[in-house]
């Protein structure tokens, strides 16, 4: 996927094994990543794309028409330094992940994309939790789920760099340069009250 891994971990982007191939879903011509310009706030959009829409990108993800028609959501989005990336909720019918409907994820940017299915939406252990983590040669990428009273997160990284997430939907993004280490995440209310905080996969 032009160069960038993407792990994918437990909550609402377990690994299931039901991807396709994600190399229609990336966008045309993203810059290279010795491009990109390093910002320090990520404040996520709510999303705007119809239920339609959204159905036509994720069918691309995930095959043979398993999505549920109507459950499709356009969760958040955000302007990040590797380009415009987009989060969409879900459901897939699949005998072997069980009898009913599972919820599922997925994220879509320029230069990769991840999915899996897991918890129900709304399920968050702790003010912030980390989903799934990606990184290229000189940029990483990480994106996580709050509880509904986060209001920011500060994502600070080895070398005390500093990076304000201001999340929607419960979901939080960040892309930060490797040599920075990885990210300590600290979540804080409406009134700067620290609430908790956790760790990008390759922290702690």
């Amino acid at each position: 996927m032009t160069g960038r891994r993407t792990a994918l971990v437990t909550a609402a982007f377990a690994v299931t094994g039901i991807l396709s191939s994600c190399a229609d879903m990336l966008l045309a011509g993203p810059l290279p990543e010795d491009q990109w310009e390093e910002v320090f706030e990520f404040e996520l959009d709510p999303g705007t794309r119809s239920a339609a829409e959204v159905e036509r990108t994720v069918g691309g993800i995930i095959p043979d028409g398993r999505i549920v028609p109507g459950s499709a959501a356009h969760r958040a989005s955000i302007q990040a330094p590797s380009g415009r990336v987009d989060f969409y909720d879900f459901r897939v019918a699949d005998s072997e992940m069980g009898p009913q409907p599972v919820f599922c994820s997925a994220m879509v940017s320029g230069t990769s994309m991840g999915a899996g299915c897991g918890n129900e939406p709304g399920i968050v252990e702790g003010p912030v939790q980390p989903g799934a983590e990606s990184w290229g040669d000189r940029w990483r990428s990480a994106e996580f789920l709050v509880e509904a009273n986060v209001a920011r997160v500060d994502a600070i990284a080895g070398d005390g760099t500093v990076y304000t997430i201001i999340p929607a939907n419960g979901l939080g993004y960040v892309e930060w340069l490797d040599e920075r280490g990885p990210l300590d995440l600290v979540a804080f209310d409406a009134q700067g009250q620290e609430l908790g905080r956790s760790f990008t996969e390759s922290g702690g």
